[in-house]
């Protein structure tokens, strides 16, 4: 669950990239069945023919989007999205009420599109 691995400070380990070691945002799988960010792989495959989680050659070095696992991620991160903008929300209603909301609308909006960007440019 999101809030769970937010707690914990990572992520689900199948989210990351084996070469970058980041979280993807375009995923696709190699003939040797692992999910790699495409950008990561296109690179790694102009140079090697071995696959970079095992080491073993590849027959095939096609690549094809992994659209279960892209949906994860997103579904995921709009979790993770949602835990934050309720504390957040929280965090602003302790300190001053329905008052405080009024006023401080525009600010709310842009904490919204910052972490919706974040999420885009992080996931």
């Amino acid at each position: 669950e999101a809030s769970v691995a937010m707690a914990h400070g990572q992520h689900p380990h199948s989210f990351y990239c084996p070469i970058s070691q980041q979280c993807m945002h375009d995923p696709v799988v190699l003939s040797d069945g692992h999910s790699y960010e495409r950008r990561h792989i296109e690179r790694w495959l102009r140079q090697h023919r071995t696959s970079p989680v095992t080491g073993v050659t590849l027959e095939k070095s096609d690549v094809f989007p992994n659209h279960a696992l892209r949906n994860a991620i997103l579904e995921y991160f709009q979790q993770v999205f949602s835990v934050h903008r309720r504390a957040i929300r929280q965090s602003i209603g302790e300190r001053g009420g329905s008052r405080f909301w009024g006023s401080n609308t525009p600010l709310l909006r842009t904490i919204d599109a910052l972490m919706e960007c974040s999420l885009k440019m992080n996931a």
